[in-house]
């Protein structure tokens, strides 16, 4: 039996995470639309499709850290960055800040922008706390639109709820890179379908999974889905039973 999905690399240039998603929502109009992503006429996207295409989708993410856009979506970046600050106030291993700046590049800004603002006039503590928070924000909305780092954890959960919540698109992220390198080992495809099930992605009706391969925490891939017919092209987005009951189907056939 042929494997049911095939991995996709993308450019390593910083912006892996948001081309691989380009490619993933590309035949998606509605998706395209929300991310301000004109549709292509043609069937190859060219450089510039591309490249306008990542920045919008950045553009988009970057406007979650913005209390008058969309409120579910700044809920997520403002939680999420409250969490990376305390961290960053009470980590002491620089070895291990230094790691974790190497993966996550936008900590990196975050904590420049805590250090250079220890001297701050703002004395109250909760009045300079509400300013480094809104520095953080700010800073961080600016380097995601403008600068071609590595994606965080904080940008792939906006985008994963920009998705799921207006597309009903689950984004699966899959870390060991042996699992394309070996299409047939059973471990991935049952770790694959646990997880799944594990979030009750089976039970929704109407939900769409996609799929990405994060390789040691610095590059971004995509995967597509094996149709059942040959008259159909791969698919990037899955309907979630139906995926489910061919990873198991996979799983049977290789014992």
């Amino acid at each position: 039996m042929d494997p049911i999905i095939e991995l996709h690399d993308v450019e390593g240039d910083g912006n892996c995470f948001y081309r691989s998603l380009f490619d993933i929502i590309r035949n998606d109009p509605l998706i395209m639309q929300s991310f301000s992503i004109p549709c292509p006429r043609r069937e190859e996207c060219k450089k510039e499709d591309e490249d306008f295409a990542v920045q919008a989708i950045r553009n988009k993410v970057a406007d979650a850290f913005f209390v008058n856009r969309d409120r579910s979506e700044y809920i997520i970046a403002k939680n999420m960055m409250k969490g990376l600050i305390e961290l960053l106030q009470t980590m002491t291993d620089h070895e291990e800040i230094k790691n974790l700046q190497s993966m996550y590049p936008l900590l990196s800004y975050v904590r420049r922008t805590l250090r250079r603002s220890q001297n701050t006039d703002v004395v109250p503590v909760e009045e300079r706390n509400a300013f480094l928070f809104l520095l953080c924000m700010n800073n961080c909305a600016r380097v995601i639109r403008e600068k071609p780092i590595c994606a965080s954890s904080i940008e792939i959960e906006i985008v994963r709820h920009i998705l799921e919540k207006h597309h009903g698109v689950h984004l699966e992220i899959i870390s060991d890179k042996y699992i394309f390198l070996h299409p047939h080992e059973k471990k991935w495809m049952n770790d694959l379908h646990n997880s799944l099930v594990a979030q009750g992605i089976n039970g929704k009706d109407n939900l769409r999974v996609a799929l990405m391969m994060n390789c040691d925490n610095v590059h971004y891939m995509y995967a597509s889905f094996v149709k059942t017919t040959s008259r159909n092209p791969a698919s990037t987005l899955f309907e979630n039973r139906l995926l489910l009951a061919l990873i198991q189907k996979q799983l049977v056939y290789s014992r």
